[in-house]
């Protein structure tokens, strides 16, 4: 039998084991940072569960959501108190319209009370009445029989 290709047969298993040994590095290589990735992902994680668990940073967190809701609180207030005041500003100027017609009527009572006394003093004593007093005086008293 002739083994003359079995040097070169040598050669070739050789070739591909060390083919195979640099594919193979190659994968375990990658495969070593993908693990150590996974454990620095897991250990990151566990770190931050830890610390949510940590008394003072619940505390923390607590005092956050209680802050929070009496920001909420107060906003809330001061938007009804700024309501209450403008309601209260309208009741106002409705009052005070109300009273400054309260006067001008007043005002106006007098003013022909004394016209009408003017104009009945005067029939009384006598003097001419002009005819624009006359006819302010129907008016009035026109008004007063309303």
């Amino acid at each position: 039998m002739n083994w003359n290709w079995a040097p070169n047969c040598r050669h070739w298993v050789h070739h591909c084991q060390k083919r195979i040994e640099k594919r193979l590095s190659t994968l375990v290589a990658e495969a070593a940072e993908r693990l150590l990735q996974k454990h620095q992902m897991e250990a990151q994680q566990q770190k931050i569960q830890e610390q949510m668990e940590d008394p003072l940073i619940q505390a923390k967190k607590r005092e956050l959501d209680i802050k929070e809701a009496e920001v909420q609180r107060k906003t809330q207030a001061d938007q009804m108190k700024a309501q209450v005041d403008m309601q209260k500003s309208q009741a106002k100027d409705a009052i005070e319209i109300e009273r400054i017609q309260s006067q001008e009527t007043i005002a106006e009572s007098g003013l022909e009370q004394r016209l009408i006394s003017d104009i009945i003093d005067a029939k009384t004593k006598g003097d001419k009445i002009t005819s624009e007093e006359a006819t302010k005086a129907a008016e009035i008293a026109a008004k007063l029989s309303i």
